[in-house]
């Protein structure tokens, strides 16, 4: 049970008893599996353990403020045939018994269930945690900070968070639209807050910030009260820009490992903005500031999802020649790039279709074909050297095979694409894409 809440805390749970977040009818997990963006064992592996980690030997996680159990019942599943546990944390039991019956449904028994607050943790005795998912959360607390500073004081030493905060300048007609409504429902009930929520939206001009950025916001458009009252209505919502969010991370002790890649490609300026002029603009400034100025040039991102870490240089490097390159959701992207490869008329580029009307351009070399067909997931980047020197009629120099191992890599793991492992680690058993359902939050 929860320690003596704040008014603010005790809002927040009764929000949440009231209209369970996201929305999710248990019996749906006879049919599909919601992948939660940063939860992917490969991706934790690869940014926060070097790839080091095999989830084998007592992994621990805890899903603060879990909710409806999105995250809980993905990493629950992947982790199924392992020894490792998964805590769920959440204010709300109504959230928590759909969270429940849907592990259930899927015949997991890896899950453990704690009703309080992320606050209370370094008070509730429990074992440190590997990794912690925490999306979506810290940004309804009144002071963020001590929500992660909780968090810290049960990670490991050598452990890592996912978070998830709004962003500031994204959202900034979500939060015009939310103080309209604080002025119009000043002396309303919950139900009849709701009623107005739906009049003003129905009656928004195409001048209207928030109606101009619709169409980054899906709460109120599918997941009908309770998406609104996320959206909208929430009594306590906090946003951060780029600076703010590293203030955050540096007050609590934790490193930034990596943005999920659509805010990577936001926040560099050779993906998201070709022009020659504001590169040269941008490239004396520190790293911090130059994101900073990209996310304001843009203004399009609307939450920081990433990875933080204890240690800092936590993610693996094809530089260390005994981890293995895989190919991440996308197994048989190899073989298309080996075929496309093989067919090139010398050095150049290659243009590779993706999902959602995408396209990426992969470099290729003398080596880029006779590299990609060794990259099975199974072979270390040392082997794969090794084979393509032998194997090559030219018996190439081991930097001129590197370096085009590491130009085809750079392009592929910067979409998370292609991840490593250390070759000592057994892969997770995969999740079959057939099974999953993109709705992530």
């Amino acid at each position: 049970m929860p320690k003596d809440e704040s008014d603010i805390t005790r809002t927040v749970r009764s929000q949440y008893e009231a209209l369970p977040y996201p929305p999710r009818d248990p019996q749906d997990e006879t049919r599909r599996l919601i992948p939660t963006s940063l939860d992917h064992l490969s991706l934790i592996n690869h940014y926060c353990f070097r790839g080091r980690q095999d989830f084998r030997k007592g992994f621990r996680v805890l899903v603060a403020g879990g909710g409806t159990g999105d995250a809980t019942v993905f990493l629950a599943e992947q982790l199924k045939d392992t020894d490792a546990r998964v805590v769920h944390l959440d204010l709300s039991e109504t959230s928590m018994a759909v969270a429940k019956a849907r592990t259930e449904i899927r015949g997991l028994t890896n899950v453990e269930w704690v009703r309080g607050s992320l606050l209370d943790l370094p008070d509730m005795g429990l074992k440190a945690f590997d990794y912690i998912n925490c999306c979506g959360v810290l940004h309804h607390l009144e002071h963020p900070d001590n929500g992660l500073q909780a968090l810290r004081s049960v990670v490991r030493s050598e452990g890592a968070l996912s978070l998830m905060v709004y962003g500031k300048y994204g959202r900034a007609g979500v939060y015009q639209l939310q103080e309209l409504l604080r002025i119009v429902n000043a002396d309303a009930d919950d139900a009849t807050r709701l009623t107005n929520a739906k009049v003003v939206l129905a009656a928004l001009p195409p001048t209207n910030w928030f109606r101009r950025t619709e169409s980054f916001f899906l709460d109120h458009r599918q997941y009908g009260d309770a998406g609104v009252y996320d959206l909208l209505l929430h009594s306590t919502d906090r946003a951060y820009s780029i600076p703010e969010l590293y203030a955050l991370l540096d007050g609590c002790g934790v490193h930034l490992a990596t943005f999920d890649a659509t805010e990577r490609s936001l926040l560099t300026s050779g993906v998201a903005y070709q022009d020659p002029k504001l590169a040269e603009l941008l490239a004396p400034l520190p790293v911090r500031d130059r994101q900073a100025v990209l996310e304001l040039l843009g203004g399009v991102i609307f939450r920081h999802i990433l990875f933080a870490t204890v240690e800092a240089n936590t993610v693996a490097s094809p530089d260390h020649l005994d981890n293995t390159p895989f190919f991440h959701l996308m197994p048989g992207l190899g073989r298309v790039l080996h075929e496309q490869a093989h067919k090139a008329h010398g050095p150049g580029r290659l243009t590779v279709n993706l999902q959602h009307g995408h396209s990426l351009s992969v470099p290729v070399g003398r080596y880029t074909a006779p590299i990609l067909k060794h990259l099975d997931g199974r072979t270390s980047v040392r082997d794969i050297v090794k084979a393509v020197r032998e194997e090559h009629p030219s018996r190439p120099s081991r930097d001129d095979v590197l370096a085009e191992f590491r130009a085809l890599y750079d392009v592929l793991s910067f979409w998370d694409l292609l991840l490593l492992r250390h070759s000592s680690v057994d892969p997770p058993e995969p999740i079959p894409l057939s099974q999953c359902e993109s709705e992530s939050a």
